[in-house]
């Protein structure tokens, strides 16, 4: 595969530059050495889910703490509402989502491990699955298979201009998508307002962990910027290469 990005164009190079240099209008940056809900974020779940930060061995970055959510059914984290606020309240719609995490078991009930993103005109609901990962609603796309019990990086990215949501996968510094996969669903959905990660099974087993869960808004003068064409492409600079805690 692939280790440098094929972008569709200057728009995705340009705004990985942006997002890598710019200012923000919300940023959040989950390491996991505690809970979410000790840095603002709510928590929907039922009896039979559970959400703990453990000590693992990756073999690659050594001990580490992670969030790891497991059980029979739904737990899940609300981003704070500075997400609602500005996404959904006043259309900020340059997001970028970034995880790494690997799911350990999926029986596939009711629901399954996803990041629901709901932005003031759109919702995307990126699933995972134990051999692979796939959107969900508002309408399926095909499998991208790979083994998600590995700790993989996932990169998602709202366009400026429409309702496309670009996603990319990493291993260990290698993408596994030849080029972004880009998700363009014909219809909004409905659902409610705010970014949420974890757990969405109901009546069957499931367990992931998070090594960490970062968003971010550009202010709006970043996003003019781009429009008008007066920052050029300098490099390809990914964000997490400043915000990753084992850099």
């Amino acid at each position: 595969m692939k280790k440098l990005l094929s972008c569709s164009g200057i728009y995705l190079s340009l705004s990985l530059l942006l997002h890598s240099t710019s200012s923000f209008a919300v940023y959040q940056f989950l390491d996991m050495n505690t809970l979410p809900t000790e840095e603002g974020w709510s928590v929907w779940a039922a009896e039979g889910g559970s959400a703990e930060i453990i000590t693992v061995a990756d073999g690659t970055y050594n001990d580490s703490d992670v969030l790891e959510i497991k059980g029979n059914s739904y737990y899940e984290f609300f981003a704070p509402n500075d997400w609602k606020n500005n996404v959904n309240q006043n259309h900020y719609k340059w997001w970028w989502v970034e995880t790494r995490m690997r799911v350990l078991a999926n029986e596939q009930g009711s629901g399954d491990p996803f990041i629901w993103i709901n932005e003031a005109d759109q919702l995307s609901i990126f699933s995972f699955f134990e051999d692979g990962v796939k959107f969900t609603y508002p309408e399926t796309t095909d499998l991208i298979s790979f083994d998600t019990s590995d700790w993989l990086t996932y990169y998602l990215m709202g366009s400026i201009f429409d309702n496309k949501v670009y996603l990319q996968v990493e291993k260990e510094g290698t993408l596994l998508i030849d080029d972004w996969f880009i998700y363009e669903p014909s219809w909004p959905g409905s659902g409610t307002p705010g970014l949420i990660f974890g757990n969405g099974g109901g009546n069957s087993y499931q367990r992931t962990q998070w090594d960490y869960f970062t968003y971010s808004i550009p202010e709006p003068s970043s996003i003019f910027l781009m429009g008008t064409g007066l920052i050029g492409i300098v490099s390809l600079k990914r964000h997490r290469k400043n915000t990753h805690k084992y850099q």
